[in-house]
């Protein structure tokens, strides 16, 4: 029995004109993929025009890559296209997101995390101590191949590590579209290699609190009695260190060339970097550079085996090198087959 009373009929005619319409189920988005379970490090694109298949687009992205692997650490690597897609840690990459999707790690604390979670057998901080004066702390057997280690870090990561980065800044675009030429200038500003030499010299710079705490400093023409008072000297300084951090390419250049020459000295054919007992992350660091400049494409017009006057011409004037280098990256295809 219902107790709602009939529909009037002039209102059933007034509902007739509006038939019910049932409309299709949206759509719904698949789930996001589950975090995964592996480390995965985040790198640039590699180029299309790069000799070696496996040369990633950032010198950067090598060494932490030849790492983790000298490491034992297994790594998903992902491959971005920074220059129209710039975020990430600090927004510059290579940075590591851990298992799991826990931790986003930038490049400044990459050692530091693989330190922590896969350390060399001689980072370990659980091996025994030795009483002895004459042991070595590291990898190394000697003090003298120590101080030759830390001479060799100096090098790369200085001097030849801006070369790299120089010659990778001046590389042209492999596409001819306006939008990549333009994405790349951007992303080329943004990590130039003077850019990062002018934030390293603005850190080791000494500074004047007098001129520049709180900010203000007293003009000498205001301390004699004259009309100005007091001024920022905000354009004098920048004018000051804008000359003391230039960067020039040629220098830059010659630098690089003499850090390999004097690389050259520190490396043998066999072994790792300074005669250490196992591998450092020196030996990644080089590989990534010297890897880097071999797999760099030439410019065009240069029919040889490099650029005169360049870091490969350098590069191929040290056979050891060479042969150094193609022996980690043999050793790197055998663990990857």
């Amino acid at each position: 029995m219902s107790f709602f009373p009939p529909v009037p009929d002039f209102v059933a005619r007034l509902f007739s004109a509006f038939p019910l319409h049932v409309f299709p189920a949206a759509a719904c988005h698949p789930p996001l993929p589950a975090p995964s379970a592996r480390a995965q490090l985040v790198v640039p694109r590699p180029r299309r025009d790069l000799r070696a298949r496996d040369a990633p687009g950032d010198v950067a992205a090598l060494r932490w890559l030849v790492e983790a692997e000298l490491r034992g650490v297994q790594l998903e690597v992902v491959e971005l296209d920074f220059a129209e897609d710039a975020w990430g840690a600090q927004d510059a990459p290579p940075f590591l997101i851990a298992p799991h999707g826990r931790l986003v790690v930038p490049t400044a604390g990459l050692h530091t995390y693989f330190s922590t979670h896969a350390p060399f057998e001689w980072e370990r901080a659980e091996l025994p101590e030795t009483h002895s004066t004459a042991a070595v702390p590291g990898p190394w057997t000697t003090s003298a191949q120590a101080a030759q280690a830390h001479a060799l870090a100096a090098l790369l990561e200085t001097d030849l590590q801006a070369g790299v980065l120089q010659a990778q800044a001046a590389l042209p675009d492999p596409s001819g579209s306006a939008r990549a030429l333009l994405s790349r200038a951007a992303h080329a500003q943004r990590l130039s290699p003077a850019r990062r030499a002018r934030a390293q010299a603005a850190k080791l710079a000494p500074l004047t609190p007098t001129a520049r705490v709180p900010g203000w400093e007293w003009s000498l023409a205001g301390l004699l009695g004259g009309s100005g008072v007091l001024s920022t000297g905000a354009a004098e300084e920048d004018e000051e260190e804008s000359s003391q951090l230039a960067w020039d390419p040629a220098a830059a250049l010659a630098r690089a060339r003499e850090a390999i020459a004097a690389v050259a000295q520190m490396v043998q054919p066999e072994g790792w970097c300074c005669g250490a007992r196992s591998a450092t992350p020196l030996d990644a660091l080089l590989f990534a550079q010297l890897h880097t400049l071999l797999s760099l494409p030439l410019p065009p017009g240069v029919h040889g085996a490099a650029e005169p006057g360049s870091l490969r011409e350098e590069l191929l004037r040290h056979p050891n090198l060479i042969a150094w280098t193609r022996r980690v990256y043999a050793a790197r295809e055998r663990k990857t087959q």
